[in-house]
């Protein structure tokens, strides 16, 4: 996988390698960081990109998927982005300092309440719709940024080296 990108809503494959372990996950799921200071950070992406091929990545994320008629996938990306649940993770962090870890196990004990499907589905649809303006308004600010930067650069470089502006 790409590195994490908290703000990103999936993460796509890197390249293609042989099984070598780790964590195996389908299209869709959500993947979950488990390592501190990743799990505090909220580094939790939905996986795509896979062409119908499962995944396998580190041993470092926690693999969440939707399960039929009970809860629908791109809900639970987004409610393992809700502050409560990010928070649970990190209060169950286990091992030695900088190296801590969620273990899957404190998730099994973990017990919510959640909508239907079809209201998971509604309030999916609208998180999603959301995520996307995010996306495309950050795309629009890099390519802003690339024509000012452009711009300065024209102006104030390439002229002045051209003797358009003269100094004191």
């Amino acid at each position: 996988m790409r590195t994490w990108e908290p703000a990103r809503r999936y993460a796509y494959p890197q390249r293609k390698r042989p099984l070598q372990g780790g964590s195996r996950f389908e299209e869709g799921d959500t993947l979950f960081a488990r390592i501190s200071p990743c799990t505090e950070k909220g580094n939790i992406n939905q996986a795509s990109g896979l062409n119908g091929e499962p995944g396998y990545g580190s041993t470092e994320f926690l693999v969440f998927r939707a399960k039929p008629g009970v809860s629908q996938q791109d809900f639970v990306l987004y409610f393992s982005k809700w502050n409560e649940i990010k928070d649970y993770a990190a209060n169950n962090l286990q091992g030695t300092s900088g190296r801590q870890r969620v273990a899957k196990e404190a998730f099994d004990e973990l017990e919510v309440i959640v909508p239907e499907p079809d209201e998971q589905r509604t309030i999916a649809s609208v998180l999603g719709s959301l995520d996307a303006k995010i996306d495309l308004l950050q795309r629009q600010n890099k390519t802003l940024e690339a024509m000012a930067e452009t711009l300065f650069r024209q102006w104030f470089v390439e002229e002045a080296e051209e003797g358009w502006i003269s100094g004191p």
